[in-house]
């Protein structure tokens, strides 16, 4: 792994937050474990924290654990902590999640959150999250929990189990957090890792009736939003990519999607290209029932690509890979193709997205409903 820097600042940083971790190793030392085993009695309905108090993406490649758990723990009781940002995903986690708590960084918030966990008495805490974390750490120390499960890394004496770091220069993250069901007796490698978002009946039929597609045509998703501004194209790009597509396949409908606070660079699309754009809304699940709708979809990397995955829907994605030792998260098990920039995705061009999308859809097409030809 490349390094990330040695000013002053960035040296001072690393030795705080080790400083802060080892405050809360814990007693006894760590077990590793490296092969699925019961490294530890649990009765029948014991109860488990789930640790993902980050963003969206994050907690819906984490879903495949969850599942295995609920599937090897039918009558437990599971709960999970989410932060500010993910913490609309938890429906989506509500087939196998009995709870979910909101992690908040005010300190008052955080001393009530400590309690409450701590009188739910956790058998095990299972920390989802694999780089260095000072805040799970404190909350795997204060929640009381008898058991603790994390990936090997620089807070690894926080567990009293620990997981391989697999490389992440070629292991996808799917496959990395899963390793954190071998203590518990599962194989990962022994079952499906597929992520999933469920749209019902009845929400499909609602975002048909929101978004009205065009009948028989292959819809095609234009995410434009990313919370990063390296990692969203200009106005003019998308506009440029639009019309490439109207030109080279017939029969499809371009749908632009953007987040509110981009509400302004969709109007502006949508008035210089042949894109129609999907209501803005302030519910995740609404969007991604709108977005389930699409054939193929094309974004930056951002959680829209693991809904892509959920459902197979073959997307391209635009990434950032200013570090070539981190696999990028692409989607899993689900077609795709990836365009690569250094420092901001306004690099990739629009050639290149453009002959990416067209051999992508025109490979899937026929997992599609509606048609897809290529224009003479």
């Amino acid at each position: 792994m490349k390094p990330r820097g040695d000013s002053p600042t960035k040296r001072i940083e690393v030795a705080a937050r080790r400083f802060i971790a080892r405050q809360f190793n814990r007693p006894g030392g760590t077990i590793p474990v490296r092969k699925p085993c019961d490294a530890f009695v649990l009765g029948k309905n014991p109860t488990l924290l789930l640790l993902r108090q980050d963003k969206i993406g994050d907690a819906l490649i984490s879903i495949p654990v969850m599942r295995a758990l609920r599937q090897k723990f039918p009558q437990a009781q599971i709960d999970i902590l989410l932060g500010k940002e993910n913490f609309t995903i938890r429906r989506a986690l509500g087939r196998y999640i009995n709870d979910a708590l909101a992690y908040s960084k005010q300190p008052l918030d955080i001393l009530k959150l400590l309690r409450k966990l701590r009188r739910r008495h956790y058998d095990v805490v299972i920390d989802l999250i694999d780089n260095s974390s000072a805040t799970s750490a404190a909350i795997v120390r204060y929640c009381g929990s008898k058991y603790a499960i994390g990936v090997q890394k620089s807070n690894a004496a926080a567990y009293s189990h620990t997981v391989p770091l697999l490389d992440v220069s070629r292991t996808h993250i799917v496959e990395r957090i899963a390793q954190l069901l071998l203590p518990l007796g599962i194989d990962p490698s022994a079952i499906p890792l597929d992520l999933e978002y469920e749209i019902t009946a009845e929400e499909r039929r609602r975002a048909i009736e929101i978004l009205s597609p065009k009948q028989g045509c292959f819809l095609v998703g234009l995410n434009l939003s990313s919370a990063s501004e390296t990692r969203m194209w200009d106005a003019e790009q998308w506009v440029e990519l639009a019309g490439s597509l109207e030109k080279a396949l017939v029969n499809i409908q371009i749908i632009g999607f953007a987040a509110p606070n981009h509400r302004n660079l969709l109007a502006r699309i949508a008035e210089n290209a042949p894109v129609t754009p999907a209501p803005i809304v302030a519910s995740f699940h609404e969007f991604a029932s709108m977005l389930s709708l699409c054939d193929g979809i094309i974004s930056p990397d951002t959680s829209v690509i693991h809904l892509a995955a959920a459902w197979k829907t073959p997307c391209v994605v635009m990434f950032v890979r200013s570090n070539s030792d981190l696999k990028p998260w692409e989607p899993y098990l689900s077609p795709h193709r990836s365009l690569y920039a250094s420092v901001n995705i306004r690099e990739i061009s629009v050639a290149d997205a453009t002959d990416a999308a067209i051999e992508l859809f025109l490979e899937n097409k026929d997992k599609s409903s509606n048609t897809l030809l290529v224009s003479n």
